[in-house]
């Protein structure tokens, strides 16, 4: 085995001459992890125009450790008869995209009715999902969604780690 320390950097070699590390090269590094369920409440859009919500969930209870700008992990997505296997994420995932028709365009086109994403945000040294919701209103269909467009309650399940690269 070989150690170089030059100029501040280490650099090791295993027996065969292959590199094994390299301080001046970036690495992802894991600090913390954070699990636990998060449940985004049902909205109903009584209106006749289309509604955008953006609502935000704490997962950390305090701050993640300094330096902390990545995350990525696991979640599983429950909703009513919806139960999604765990998959890996590491930024933005849909939970709800349904489309249809709507007669304005001649049922050429699919708009969307209720369109639903989460994003996995570390800000100000928090950790926080952030959903943005849009409702068609009732105006859509032909005036067919009656009292409006209701997204369903989705349980998200997750376990996820915050880091950053050296």
């Amino acid at each position: 085995m070989s150690v170089s320390l030059k100029n501040g950097a280490l650099v090791m070699w295993d027996a065969n001459g292959r590199k094994t590390f390299d301080s001046d090269e970036q690495l992802l590094y894991l600090t913390q992890t954070f699990q636990g369920s998060v449940v985004l409440t049902s909205i109903r859009n009584g209106s006749y125009d289309i509604q955008t919500y953006t609502r935000s969930y704490q997962l950390s209870a305090g701050d993640v450790p300094a330096g902390a700008e990545l995350s990525f992990g696991m979640v599983r997505l429950t909703s009513g008869q919806l139960q999604r296997d765990w998959f890996t994420i590491g930024g933005t995932f849909v939970t709800i995209h349904k489309w249809a028709p709507l007669p304005s365009n001649g049922y050429r086109f699919l708009n969307p009715l209720i369109r639903q994403t989460v994003d996995v945000v570390i800000e100000d040294g928090e950790l926080f999902f952030r959903e943005s919701l849009s409702l068609l209103g009732r105006a859509g269909q032909g005036g067919m969604f009656g009292a409006g467009l209701i997204s369903p309650q989705v349980t998200i399940d997750y376990v996820l780690k915050v880091g950053g690269v050296n």
